[in-house]
């Protein structure tokens, strides 16, 4: 695949809607700040080819999972960091085929939130999945969920065990 610069590119997450088109995303090390910055690369079924990908983010953004229903309609997710100091915020990206498109997402509380996975059983439906750090005793981690209805996401009750550390790392959907 090609690289986006020359440090540290790395893909974490692909969707492959058919045998002539999958998307890979993930976050590459921009040389000149060293910042993460997304990363998209498409395949047509002989090459990839970078993407050129949003960064909402003033300081970083990486992309952790991706889910296409079709050539054009994909909905990655991940996070971003708008300072050096500042929590993980959750991060969604849809594609419609010619353009990705930043997507404002909630996010729980104040401290850290980052998706991890995503699946989408329609285009108008889909589940993303991650962490968030709780803000109150038991300090520590908790599944984060989402819903995109199409139109907006929308925070989802996740459960939680019973300690203090959990978060989900992907999520697979079924359309019913």
């Amino acid at each position: 695949t090609p690289n986006a610069d020359t440090q540290n590119n790395t893909l974490l997450a692909i969707s492959c809607p058919s045998k002539t088109m999958c998307i890979a995303v993930g976050k590459y090390d921009d040389a000149s700040t060293l910042q993460n910055r997304t990363l998209a690369e498409r395949w047509n079924g002989s090459k990839w080819t970078l993407m050129s990908s949003p960064n909402p983010g003033a300081f970083a953004d990486r992309l952790t999972g991706i889910s296409c229903k079709s050539a054009t309609s994909c909905m990655a997710v991940g996070y971003q960091l708008t300072s050096k100091t500042s929590p993980y915020r959750s991060l969604a990206m849809s594609w419609n085929g010619t353009a990705w498109k930043a997507l404002a997402t909630p996010n729980v509380g104040s401290k850290s939130n980052q998706l991890a996975g995503v699946s989408c059983a329609r285009t108008n439906a889909c589940l993303a999945v991650g962490i968030h750090s709780l803000s109150l005793p038991p300090t520590g981690n908790a599944t984060l969920a989402m819903i995109w209805n199409g139109s907006k996401w929308k925070l989802s009750s996740s459960p939680n065990g019973p300690g203090t550390n959990d978060w989900f790392n992907g999520v697979s959907c079924v359309v019913k």
